[in-house]
């Protein structure tokens, strides 16, 4: 009995706190997005420093941060607009800045998707104006506030094969230097260490030599 009745407390907790996160997420949906400033990629920054800077772009990538719904009645979620899409596609890419925590995306015409860690869309605009917001969703795994790294790119040309080509691992993590594997030196012995080595084969010598000399014959 005991049993069935923790179940239901619980059940009617998560109930709650996930309609309770609906709502707040619907009442603050695309408010306040301003204009995303697109990089061009000739003109990324490519330095891995960036990365503890939170005002510089590295690989194009832009700081972001989203409150946890359940702790928030006035969530400011990073929105963002673009303009001039007509029959463009648009690459979104997104990345925890720690590991393992979850990022949502969606935009104004019913496209959304999330990720663990980092997050890659790619959708096709549905005007020519589209409004895109990023955001924590409890109902996707979401348990705290999210900082992270967000970009979006417009299609250039032809967009028949943009999402193919865009989605690519570069996000702002790749910028870090690999770690490599320092190959083990051999050690050859020093030109001091020979000289003692031969001194003391030279006494050894002398010293069998004297008592050859003793032994009777």
């Amino acid at each position: 009995m005991y049993r069935r009745f923790r179940s239901l407390v619980i059940t009617v907790f998560i109930t709650v706190v996930e309609f309770t996160s609906h709502r707040v997420l619907v009442n603050a949906a695309f408010k306040n997005c301003k204009p995303f400033d697109v990089i061009p990629k000739s003109n990324y920054d490519k330095d891995p420093a960036s990365l503890r800077d939170y005002s510089k772009r590295p690989n194009g990538f832009m700081y972001g941060f989203a409150e946890y719904p359940p702790t928030s009645t006035n969530l400011m979620n990073p929105c963002v607009t673009l303009q001039n899409l007509t029959g463009r596609s648009v690459e979104i890419k997104a990345q925890a800045i720690l590991e393992g925590s979850k990022i949502c995306v969606k935009d104004d015409g019913g496209n959304s998707g999330c990720g663990t860690s980092t997050l890659g869309q790619c959708w096709d605009a549905h005007s020519d104006t589209v409004k895109y917001e990023f955001y924590c969703n409890p109902a996707k795994g979401c348990d705290s506030d999210v900082q992270f790294w967000y970009r979006l790119a417009p299609s250039i040309g032809d967009s028949d094969d943009w999402c193919t080509l865009m989605l690519e691992n570069d996000y702002p993590s790749s910028l870090l230097p690999v770690p490599s594997r320092v190959p083990t030196q051999k050690t050859t012995p020093s030109s001091t260490s020979l000289c003692r080595v031969s001194h003391l084969l030279t006494i050894l010598s002398v010293l069998i030599s004297h008592y050859l000399l003793f032994i009777p014959h």
